[in-house]
C-alpha cells in the first residue's frame, strides 16, 4: 500500500470546525506555510484537522494517513490541532521556529514527499510553559503586513512553536487589547503581578485618588469583579496579589506611615483570600497562582504569607537569571529562593528574565550578560527542588533574547539536561546562520567573557543599561551640584 503524501500547492488544509478560532488560525499557518516552501503542483489532496469529541484535557495529537488524497490531524483539544500543525510545519515543511524573528525564508522545495507520521507532543516537565512579552517601547509602533496585531499574532505562533500555552500579552491597556487575540491563537491569558485579576489599575481608573486599599476597598473590589465578568468563561490563569501601582510594594506610596512586615502581610492575605474566593465563585476549576516576587520573598521567608493550599507560587530570579530575590535600588537582600521547604502536594513554579528593566545594570535591548550555562545550570537547580510546575519567561523584544528563550523552551521538555555554554551556541549558530558558523559562534562565546562584572557574585554582570544609568546619574548629581554620587554605590 502507498503511504506517500505529496505536499505541494494543491494541498489544502481544511477542518468542519472552522468555527473555533484556534483551528482557523491552524489551518490558516500551515496553509500559509505550504505555499511558502512548495513551488509545484501535483494531484489535489487535503490536511484535515479534525477535533476529537472527547472529554479530555490533554493537547496531545496524532496524525493518520488515511491516503494520498487525505491526511488527517487528530486531537482531543483546538490547542493540540495546534500544536500537531506547527510540527508539521517544523519537521515536515522546514519552517524554523524563529523564522518571523531572524527573517528567515524557508528553503524553497518543488514539492515534499511526507513519508515518516510519526510526529508527537513533547513529553513536557512544565504543565503551564509561558512568556511575559514586556517590551511595549519597541512592540507598539511596529507594523507589518499593516497592522500591529499581525506582529503580535507571529509572536503567539512563536510561542506555540516551541510548546508554550500561557502568554502575558505586554502590561496595562496592551494586556488588555490583546488578550483576546492570544486566546484566540489558542494560549492561555495570565496576568502581571502588579495586575492581580488583570484589573484595570486603580490609578488608571481613579487618577485623582490614593491607591489606598484601606482607603478605597470597595473601589479595588469593583475593579477585580469587573475583570472577572470580562473574562469569564475563557482560558485564564488568575493571578493573585497585592502590590503598588508603579510596580512597586503598596506600603513605598504611603510615606506617612511606618509599616512592620507583620501589617504588610496582614494586608496581603486578607486581599488574597478574598480574591481567590472572588475567581472560585465565578470558575469553582479556575487555576490560580501568586507571585512570590521582589518584597513578598522576604516576607514570605518571615513565615507571615498564608496562601490558599491549590494556589501556585510562582518564584522569582533576580533579573539577571540567579534563583535569589531582586535587588531594589542598593537593597540587595539576595534572600534564597530554592531552599524554601513548600507544603506538602504545594504546585510552584517560577517567573524568569532573560530581559530586565530595571533602569540600573539590566539587559533590555542585549542578549543577557549571564553565560547560557550559567542559565541552565539554574534550571537544573529549579527542576531538582520541583519548582518547575509553571515557568513564564519575562522577555522584551524577541530576537535579542532568542538564544535564551529556545534553551528555557528546551528546560520545559521532561529529557532536558544540563548543558554547556558551547553546545547551546552550537545548536542556536547551526541552526540559524548559513554561513562562517565558527566566526559568529567566537563571537557569541567572546560576548559573556566582555561583560562588565560590578560584584562578587557570580550573576552580577552588567547589561545595556548601566551605561544609561551611570550618565544619567552622574548628570543628575552634576544638577544638584553634589560631590559625590551616592546612587553609582
Amino acid at each position: 500500500m502507498e503511504t506517500t503524501f505529496f505536499i505541494s500547492k494543491n494541498t489544502s488544509v481544511t477542518s468542519k470546525q472552522l468555527e473555533n478560532e484556534v483551528i482557523g488560525h491552524a489551518c490558516e499557518i500551515l496553509q500559509r506555510d505550504i505555499l511558502t516552501v512548495v513551488a509545484d503542483t501535483k494531484k489535489a489532496n487535503e490536511i484535515e484537522l479534525v477535533l476529537l469529541d472527547e472529554k479530555n484535557e490533554t493537547d496531545a495529537f496524532h496524525i493518520l494517513f488515511v491516503s494520498p488524497d487525505k491526511v488527517k490531524v487528530c486531537a482531543k483539544t483546538p490547542l493540540g490541532l495546534m500544536y500537531g500543525v506547527l510540527e508539521i510545519s517544523h519537521k515536515i515543511l522546514g519552517v524554523q521556529p524563529f523564522w518571523y524573528f531572524m527573517e528567515i525564508p524557508p528553503i524553497k522545495k518543488p514539492f515534499i514527499e511526507w513519508t515518516g507520521f510519526d510526529l508527537t507532543l513533547p513529553d513536557f516537565a512544565t504543565d503551564y510553559r509561558g512568556w511575559f512579552v514586556n517590551d511595549e517601547l519597541l512592540l507598539d509602533q511596529w507594523e507589518d503586513n499593516g497592522s500591529n496585531e499581525y506582529v503580535w499574532e507571529r509572536i503567539y505562533e512563536t510561542l506555540l512553536r516551541l510548546g508554550g500555552n500561557v502568554i502575558i500579552p505586554g502590561t496595562d491597556k496592551n494586556s488588555h487589547r490583546h488578550r483576546e487575540s492570544a486566546q484566540a491563537m489558542g494560549l492561555i491569558y495570565t496576568h502581571h503581578h502588579a495586575e492581580p485579576l488583570g484589573a484595570e489599575m486603580f490609578a488608571r481608573r481613579y487618577p485623582s485618588l490614593k491607591a489606598s486599599y484601606e482607603e478605597h476597598f470597595v473601589l479595588f473590589q469593583e475593579l477585580w469583579k469587573k475583570a472577572l465578568h470580562e473574562q469569564k468563561g475563557t482560558k485564564v490563569i488568575y493571578t493573585l496579589g497585592f502590590r503598588g501601582q508603579g510596580d512597586c510594594p503598596f506600603w513605598s506610596e504611603d510615606l506617612d506611615r511606618q509599616w512592620s512586615a507583620a501589617e504588610k502581610a496582614a494586608v496581603i492575605n486578607e486581599i488574597v483570600h478574598l480574591q481567590y474566593h472572588m475567581v472560585k465563585e465565578v470558575d469553582p476549576h479556575a487555576v490560580c497562582s501568586m507571585n512570590i516576587y521582589g518584597e513578598m520573598t522576604e516576607l514570605f521567608n518571615l513565615g507571615l504569607l498564608e496562601l490558599p493550599d491549590d494556589v501556585i507560587e510562582i518564584w522569582a530570579d533576580n533579573g539577571y537569571g540567579k534563583m535569589v530575590s531582586r535587588r531594589q535600588g542598593n537593597h540587595d537582600p539576595r534572600d534564597e529562593v530554592l531552599t524554601n521547604t513548600p507544603k506538602p502536594n504545594q504546585s510552584r513554579g517560577i517567573y524568569y528574565h532573560v530581559a530586565f528593566h530595571d533602569l540600573q545594570a539590566s539587559n533590555f535591548l542585549t542578549i543577557l550578560p549571564n553565560s547560557p550555562e550559567f542559565v541552565s545550570r539554574e534550571l537544573m537547580a529549579v527542576r531538582e527542588v520541583k519548582m518547575d510546575k509553571f515557568v513564564l519567561v519575562n522577555t522584551g523584544n524577541i530576537k535579542p533574547h532568542i538564544l535564551f528563550l529556545q534553551e528555557i523552551a528546551n528546560f520545559w521538555r521532561a529529557d532536558y539536561q544540563l548543558r554547556t555554554n558551547q553546545e547551546i551556541i552550537l545548536e542556536h549558530v547551526t541552526q540559524y546562520y548559513q554561513n562562517q558558523q565558527e566566526e559568529i559562534q567566537a563571537v557569541y562565546e567572546a560576548y559573556f567573557e566582555a561583560v562588565i562584572r560590578y560584584g562578587t557574585y557570580e550573576d552580577q554582570t552588567a547589561g545595556d543599561e548601566f551605561a544609561c544609568y551611570l550618565i544619567r546619574k552622574i548628570i543628575q548629581s552634576w544638577l544638584k551640584q553634589e560631590t559625590k554620587i551616592p546612587r553609582l554605590e
